[in-house]
C-alpha cells in the first residue's frame, strides 16, 4: 500500500492526466503483478480509478490473509471468464509457493481446486471425468473445449439463418404459386 501511494504521489508532482498513469504503473510491476495486469480487462488497465480498486482489491484487502489462504479462499467472480479465473488461481498458487507446474500431488490438488471453484456446471462432468494430472492439461482442454463451444454457437447461428432463409423461401415461393393459381383461375373463367 506503501508503495502504490509513493508511485501516486510522485505522478501527481508530474502533473500529467491520472489514465496516462497506468502505462507508468504497468511498466512498474514485477513477478507476479505483471501476470495479474495482464489478465485484467481492456478498460481497467487504460482507467486509473478502476486499475488502483483492482489492485487495491487484490493485493491490499486480503493483505492480512497468508497466501496459501488467499489461494484456498478464492472463487469465480460472477462475470469472470473461466480462462481468467484459472490465471488468477494460478497467481495465488504461485504467491503460496505451490509446485503447481509439475505434476506432483500438489499439480492435482491445483486441478481439483479449481474445479471445486470455478463454477462452471456445464464444464463440470466433462472436466471431472478426465482426472487430469497438471494445469497444462487442463488448460489444454479448457481451449478445446471452448473452441468447440465457439464452433457449435457459429455453426448452430449459421443454420439457424439458412432455416429462417428457407422458411422465408419456401413461404414466398408459396405465396407466389399460390398467387399464380389464383391468376390461372381468374384468366380461365
Amino acid at each position: 500500500m506503501k508503495w502504490l501511494k509513493t508511485f501516486a504521489f510522485e505522478l501527481k508532482g508530474m502533473r500529467t492526466r491520472p489514465d496516462k498513469w497506468c502505462a507508468a504503473f504497468e511498466l512498474s510491476l514485477r513477478d507476479g503483478a505483471i501476470y495479474w495486469f495482464r489478465q485484467l480487462p481492456k478498460q481497467t488497465r487504460r482507467k486509473w480509478k478502476l486499475l488502483f480498486q483492482a489492485f487495491i482489491n487484490y493485493y491490499c484487502t486480503q493483505y492480512k490473509q497468508s497466501p496459501v489462504a488467499r489461494y484456498y479462499a478464492a472463487t469465480r467472480e460472477r462475470k469472470e471468464y473461466i480462462c481468467d479465473y484459472l490465471n488468477r488461481l494460478n497467481g495465488y498458487a504461485r504467491n503460496a509457493r505451490l509446485q503447481v507446474e509439475k505434476a506432483l500431488r500438489d499439480a492435482k490438488d491445483h486441478v481439483e481446486q479449481f474445479l471445486l471453484t470455478c463454477g462452471d456446471d456445464r464444464h463440470m462432468p466433462d472436466l471431472g471425468r478426465l482426472r487430469l494430472n497438471d494445469i497444462r492439461e487442463l488448460e489444454e482442454v479448457l481451449v478445446s473445449l471452448l473452441k468447440e463451444k465457439e464452433r457449435l454457437i457459429a455453426r448452430g447461428a449459421t443454420q439457424q439463418f439458412r432455416y429462417e432463409w428457407d422458411s422465408y423461401c419456401r413461404g414466398d415461393a408459396r405465396s407466389r404459386s399460390e398467387g399464380r393459381s389464383e391468376q390461372d383461375r381468374s384468366n380461365r373463367r
